[in-house]
């Protein structure tokens, strides 16, 4: 019984403990994203009469992104470098691993904490969702990509759990926090580099369908062989120069246009968050497997 009353004082603790700096800091930074949002959506629904009510917001689109991806980063950074790394660097750890066991205490730090991660992603991914379907009504675009759904709470995930391998390994808040946000950043970069995730891309003569990403360009041959670039300039005859190649690739070839479509975004979606799931894990595995074997300080 005290030792369960010893666990129930300590999750409550877990929130008493949390620094006011990161409170306000994952509040300013999901209130922020979600108040441009809400300015997208006051643009969108100034321009529903016209004939493409998102072609004033599509500037604010890639901006929006990349605040995001920081965004995501920051938040996980902040409320995962400090779970374990403050009672490490205090040197109170080794008495909750007395009482509680270290996976049980590292448990209820995290769980609370991963919490609050997904809580503050919320209103985060319900204005983006808004602002994606009143930009696109009635059909998904590859430009909102990773803006709304499961995708940017998963990516506070992955980021948080990286910060808390990192507090666990060198056991200081303020590394963690600067070696997670940098980590993070680089994780997001990935992300994006590795867009579609393997997602085989649909093959268009000339330009895409509306809401479509362009993956590459292929180009056709009379006899319908498809050649990437370097592989169709080496069929130019040798009279052609590297100033007219283009004036003769546009007579020899069909340009033939490779895109992720819309109706493959689910696919995409799906690989990604498989990938971002199966990170998660392996990253709260080698944690356990962390703190089993940390030293007190």
């Amino acid at each position: 019984m005290n030792s369960r009353r010893f666990v129930a004082k300590q999750a409550v603790a877990l929130f008493a403990a949390t620094s006011r700096a990161e409170i306000l800091g994952t509040t300013l930074i999901s209130s922020t994203l979600v108040a441009v949002a809400i300015y997208g959506l006051w643009l969108t629904s100034r321009t529903l009469d016209r004939a493409s009510p998102s072609a004033i917001t599509r500037d604010l689109v890639p901006p929006l992104a990349i605040g995001l991806m920081a965004g995501i980063t920051a938040i996980g950074s902040m409320l995962g470098s400090s779970v374990a790394a403050a009672e490490i660097e205090r040197g109170t750890a080794q008495f909750g691993w007395s009482m509680t066991g270290r996976r049980a205490w590292l448990a209820f730090r995290t769980l609370p904490a991963a919490g609050a991660a997904v809580v503050a992603m919320i209103p985060v991914t319900l204005a983006l969702g808004w602002l994606a379907a009143a930009r696109h009504p009635g059909v998904g675009s590859a430009d909102d990509y990773g803006l709304a759904g499961a995708l940017p709470t998963l990516r506070v995930l992955l980021v948080f759990c990286v910060a808390l391998l990192l507090g666990l390994t060198v056991g200081r808040s303020m590394a963690a926090l600067i070696g997670s946000f940098a980590i993070g950043l680089t994780c997001m970069a990935a992300l994006f580099l590795a867009w579609p995730f393997g997602a085989t891309p649909s093959a268009f003569a000339g330009d895409a369908p509306n809401g479509s990403r362009a993956v590459g360009t292929l180009y056709r041959t009379v006899d319908g062989q498809l050649l990437d670039l370097a592989a169709a300039q080496r069929l130019a005859p040798p009279s052609v120069d590297p100033v007219s190649m283009s004036e003769w690739m546009a007579g020899a070839y069909e340009p033939v246009t490779l895109a992720i479509t819309p109706t493959q975004l689910d696919e995409v979606m799906i690989r990604e968050a498989a990938l971002i799931s199966s990170a998660i894990s392996v990253l709260t595995v080698t944690s356990l497997l962390v703190v089993d074997r940390r030293r007190p300080r």
